[in-house]
This record gives structure tokens, C-alpha cells and sequence, in this order.
């Protein structure tokens, strides 16, 4: 029996058996696991073959230029301070341009004009700054609304969720507040709309839950929340959370070697649908890495959609660190690559979504890179702890090859 394909547990103990010259106990072995070892090995081969059928969508999808022909976002543009306090969020609304970030004083600074005239008009747009204080504590996560641009909803240490309406003037700390959570105990590290319909919200707190909200609201009004599901506790922290549809959100789980998606369609059924998902390559239960923004702690994976399958794998650990280091990605418009910046490091790095290689690296702040964001007209932001935020675009020509 060859056993260095099979992904099963089992088989990898029957394999290092066998390896070492144990007969006897592989037979015994054998003999007490057949009902395991003898299963067919259909499911696996239905496996292979969607993971090779995704491989060859991926790059069907891809562009004609090979990743290290893009002309990256490398060119510095912009770059401004909106107060004097470490970033730790930025987002671009893509209609009016404009860039929302937070920083370590607690504030929401919402940057109009910054990334250039709105889509809708060719006029040009004056730089306008307005500061919200609705948190008592730092705000870790920005995002908004696909339909209402003027919805922002942030999530913070204090431990609470908040919609902002940046329609509305900011006039002290109650001001531009929309809805508030308070449903989380710790940090709340993460909070997304649904990205089409915006009619789901996901929150992951540190309180090792996931708080999910639903609204009926038509899209013709300003949508108001209610919690659905507080989907927990799990065994660790909740790091990493994502929408893979408007229907799925995927939860990343520190010291789980798993990610685990809920269908949000079943929550309005007796059981609710959970997968679970394997990071580790060959199936087994083993945690040596945590997935802390889907890529992982200093490790990137691409995974087939509602698979354990790996398309790739490797380390990205900038020059001159010492360790793995907590990495957070922004996709290139191209789909070929995409933007890392992370750990200690004033670096962005840009890497081959195709086979994991560095292809670009520059010195993005004078100190550590925090969030980044990516918008295919306005270009690359990036915010970091020497105070500023920075606008890169592609070159204006790129040479040929």
C-alpha cells in the first residue's frame, strides 16, 4: 500500500510505522483501523480534481502580463499627517475618493478629495478633514457600506461596534453616531458589511466570539441592525474574519488550526451550518501558526473557496526580521498579486499571488507599516506609526521588457 498520498491521520501513522521497520505493529495497526484505512479513496480524488478545476479558473482569470510586468503601485504620490497619533486603519470610499482612517488618539478622520475628483465628475475637489470621537478607545477596523457611502462602521478596543453617518457634522462625542453595539466583552478587532448587499455585519472581538447583524431595510433607506447569532466562544481569540459571500463569512481563530464558515441561511433553521476547513497541508490537527487576517502569522495561503486545498504556500518575512511577523495584504486590481505590509517592518512588499515570490520591495514609512487599502483608480494607501498616511500609484511608464 502506498500511503505517502493519503491525508488521513491514520495513514500517517501506518506510514511512519512502516518507515521504521515496525511489521508487527503496523499489522496490529492494520488490523484494528481497516474500517479507516480501507475507506475508498473517491472523496479525495473528487477533491484533487475541483482544486485542479479552480487552479485552471485562477488562471483563466488572470491577465496576459506575468505578475513581475505589472506596474505596481510603487510611486509615491501623497502623503499627509491628519493629526499627530501612530495609524492604525485606513479605507477608501472608491465613489468620492476619499480616505477614512483611524488612529491610536481615538479619533475617525474622514479625508475628502484626498485620492481625487469623485468618479461622477472631472471638476476638481477641495481636500476637506472631518474628526468623529465616538469611541473611549482606539478604533482597530474601518469599513463601509457598499450602497451607503456615507455608512461607516468601525470597531474598537472599547469594545463596541458604531455606524457613523458622515453626512452628519461632528460636534462632540455623540456626534455622527447612526447605531451602536455593545454586544462584545474585549477588543472588537475586525467589523464588515456584506460586501454586495451590505445587508449583513460580522464582528470579531477577542472575547472569542462573532457577533452577526441582519437588517431588513430596503436599500432606499438608511439601514438599521439587530442581532441575529453570537457565533462562540471558540477556543482562542477571533483574529481574522472575511465575507467569501454575501452568504458565508469565515471566521479565523488564534491557536486553531481551522477556519470555520457559517451560512448565514441557516440561521433562521434549527442547526446551523458550520465548516470547518484544515490549514494544515496534510490534515492533521496540529496548531503551529494562527491566521490573523487570512494570510496567516508571517505565512500566505491561497485556498480554493469552501476547500482545505492549498494553491500556495510560503513565507513572507521581510529582510531584517528576526521572526514571523503578523502580516496584513491588499489585492492588486490585476488579481496576479497583491500588497503585503506588516511586523515591525517600514517595508511594503509586493508578492506573486502565482507562486509566492517577493517581486517588489520598497520602504513605505520611516516607521512600522499598519494598514493598507487599495483602490484601482485612486491607488495604494498605506498608514503607519510615523503619523502619516501615504497615496502610491503606478508609474506613470513603464519600461518594456
Amino acid at each position: 500500500m502506498d500511503t505517502t498520498d493519503l491525508i488521513p491521520q491514520e495513514h500517517s501513522v501506518l506510514a511512519f510505522l512502516l518507515s521504521r521497520g515496525y511489521a508487527q505493529t503496523a499489522k496490529v495497526f492494520q488490523r484494528e483501523a481497516a474500517h479507516v484505512l480501507q475507506e475508498p479513496l473517491k472523496k479525495k480524488d473528487e477533491e484533487e480534481k475541483e482544486e485542479e478545476d479552480f487552479v485552471q479558473q485562477f488562471n483563466r482569470m488572470a491577465i496576459p502580463n506575468s505578475p513581475n510586468k505589472i506596474p505596481y503601485y510603487s510611486v509615491l504620490k501623497d502623503s499627509f499627517q491628519v493629526n499627530k497619533s501612530n495609524v492604525l486603519a485606513v479605507a477608501i470610499e472608491p465613489h468620492s475618493k476619499t480616505i477614512i482612517s483611524s488612529a491610536t488618539d481615538k479619533s475617525v478622520t474622514v479625508s475628502k478629495g484626498r485620492l481625487g475628483p469623485p468618479s461622477t465628475t472631472t471638476t476638481t475637489t477641495t481636500n476637506t478633514t472631518v474628526v468623529y470621537c465616538h469611541h473611549t478607545a482606539p478604533v482597530l477596523s474601518i469599513d463601509i457600506h457598499p450602497h451607503h457611502p456615507n455608512l461607516v462602521l468601525t470597531t474598537s478596543m472599547d469594545g463596541t461596534s458604531v455606524i457613523i453617518n458622515t453626512d452628519l457634522p461632528s460636534l462632540d462625542t455623540s456626534s455622527g453616531i447612526h447605531q451602536q453595539f455593545h454586544h462584545h466583552q474585549r477588543y472588537v478587532v475586525r467589523g464588515l458589511f456584506s460586501p454586495t448587499t451590505g445587508a449583513w455585519i460580522a464582528t470579531a472581538s477577542y472575547d472569542r466570539t462573532v457577533c452577526i447583524y441582519h437588517t431588513q431595510d430596503t436599500q432606499d433607506t438608511l439601514p438599521h441592525y439587530t442581532l441575529v447569532h453570537q457565533w462562540g466562544p471558540f477556543k482562542g481569540n477571533v483574529e481574522a474574519l472575511c465575507f467569501l459571500s454575501d452568504t458565508v463569512v469565515v471566521a479565523g481563530i488564534r491557536d486553531d488550526h481551522c477556519l470555520h464558515a457559517l451560512a448565514l441561511a441557516s440561521l433562521s433553521q434549527p442547526d446551523i451550518t458550520v465548516t470547518k476547513y484544515n490549514l494544515n497541508a496534510n490534515g492533521d490537527d496540529w496548531v503551529s501558526f494562527s491566521p490573523v487576517w487570512l494570510p496567516s502569522h508571517g505565512r500566505l495561503l491561497l485556498l480554493t473557496p469552501h476547500a482545505s486545498h492549498q494553491i500556495m504556500n510560503c513565507y513572507d518575512v521581510a529582510a531584517g526580521e528576526t521572526g514571523l511577523s503578523a502580516r496584513r495584504h491588499a489585492w492588486d486590481p490585476s488579481g496576479q498579486c497583491f500588497y503585503c505590509i506588516g511586523g515591525d517592518s517600514p517595508t511594503v512588499r509586493v508578492m506573486a499571488a502565482d507562486t509566492g515570490e517577493c517581486l517588489q520591495e520598497w520602504q513605505g514609512h520611516a516607521k512600522t507599516v499598519r494598514c493598507l487599502a487599495v483602490d484601482p483608480e485612486g491607488g495604494l494607501v498605506t498608514g503607519g506609526y510615523d503619523h502619516c498616511i501615504n497615496v502610491w500609484q503606478r508609474p506613470t511608464r513603464v519600461e518594456s521588457a
